[in-house]
């Protein structure tokens, strides 16, 4: 395409729907932009600039597409929060069941250490006295 077509933003983008190349309309600077979003926006733009007019949706239908989009962007959030909740719950389990392991570990290592002095004790001779 040529430099003066992009000047039109609508036939540019025109242009690249027909490549197949949606994404080159998003700024490559913004960073944070989820471009299945972005990319959702400009097809509803592309709807909404058909040439014949009775082809466009009606804004109810727009703000019904948006608003489906804004309800699937809040579910992902939240199961995002969830997964987020669950996986310090199930870090908080693990470190309970660690220290109640090295707990049971310790108590272990202690009673083998009074079973080998309990041991060592009825192995010793009997101590003799002086005659």
């Amino acid at each position: 395409m040529l430099e003066f077509e992009q000047a039109n933003l609508i036939s540019w983008a025109r242009h690249l729907a027909r490549k197949g190349k949606l994404q080159d309309l998003l700024d490559p600077a913004l960073q944070s932009m989820d471009q299945d979003q972005a990319l959702l926006c400009i097809t509803v733009a592309f709807l909404c600039l058909q040439r014949s007019p009775i082809k466009r949706p009606s804004i109810k239908e727009v703000v019904r597409m948006l608003s489906e989009v804004e309800k699937r962007i809040e579910l992902e959030l939240q199961l995002t929060k969830d997964r987020e909740i669950r996986e310090k719950e199930l870090d908080a389990e693990r470190q309970a069941s660690l220290t109640v392991l090295k707990r049971h570990e310790d108590q272990m290592t202690t009673m083998q250490t009074v079973l080998e002095a309990l041991q060592n004790t009825q192995q010793a001779p009997p101590a003799r006295g002086h005659d």
